[in-house]
């Protein structure tokens, strides 16, 4: 359901999703955030897609979440719809088979940086400024934020984060585990595209494999998780995939 918020550029490999209202900061409303799943959703099913992009227009990656449709939820019935969907945007991005990269410039705040946590690697600029700011309106972050930042920079941050509603800039992003990495000059976009030509050509069975249990460690006991990648594994080892990763492999060393 394409919405004037959020539209796609680029074509497969590397598909970008842009997130399209610079005038609100890239402040998404619930049409926006189902029009973000449903993309996401339509852009993992193709098998041309290796890699989907996350980026914005303007001088800001995200906002958060509307706050003028905030304000007219007016239930707890409604409300609980609003995060429902909220949540719906960011699972898919998590849960998509193939890499997602976001270019972070700008506000990366409250439903922004929910966004961007639901993201594989989070690159930015220096002028980018984080923060998990519900509280501030006597609220949570509830389109995951909750779960996610823990589950990246740990509980003890986490909870400085969230109590203090503070911003931190790309630096100490960095150093908490929040981003991969900092753009210090230069296209932010060329440089994720540069910089993550080599998923492009990964195996793809094989890396929705390790992405699937990458995100899951925290929820699997250690023995069930062991016991998965053994199956995995064994999978794995059937398919042509393995073949030819292995034949490449023999040829490049002379075997």
């Amino acid at each position: 359901m394409p919405t004037s918020r959020i539209r796609t550029d680029g074509q497969a490999p590397f598909v970008w999703v842009v997130l399209d209202a610079p005038a609100k900061r890239n402040a998404l409303d619930t049409e926006a955030l189902r029009g973000l799943a449903e993309t996401v959703h339509r852009l993992a099913a193709d098998p041309e897609v290796a890699v989907i992009g996350l980026r914005a227009e303007g001088d800001h990656f995200c906002a958060g979440a509307d706050i003028d449709e905030l304000r007219a939820l007016g239930s707890s019935a409604t409300a609980r719809e609003h995060a429902r969907i909220g949540q719906a945007a960011c699972n898919a991005l998590e849960q998509a088979p193939v890499p997602v990269v976001a270019a972070i410039q700008g506000y990366c705040v409250g439903g922004g940086l929910e966004l961007a946590m639901s993201a594989d690697i989070r690159i930015a600029t220096p002028d980018a400024r984080f923060g998990q700011v519900e509280l501030g309106i006597g609220s949570i972050a509830a389109w995951g934020g909750m779960r996610r930042l823990p589950r990246l920079v740990g509980v003890a941050v986490a909870k400085d984060l969230v109590f203090s509603a503070r911003h931190i800039d790309a630096v100490e992003a960095r150093v908490r585990g929040l981003i991969n990495d900092v753009v210090e000059d230069g296209d932010l976009v060329t440089a994720i595209e540069q910089r993550t030509e080599h998923l492009l050509t990964a195996p793809r069975l094989a890396l929705a494999a390790s992405k699937r249990a990458l995100d899951h460690w925290a929820d699997v006991p250690l023995a069930a998780g062991l016991e998965d990648d053994r199956e995995t594994f064994a999978w794995l080892m059937e398919g042509d995939e393995f073949q030819d990763g292995v034949s490449r492999f023999l040829a490049r060393s002379g075997r």
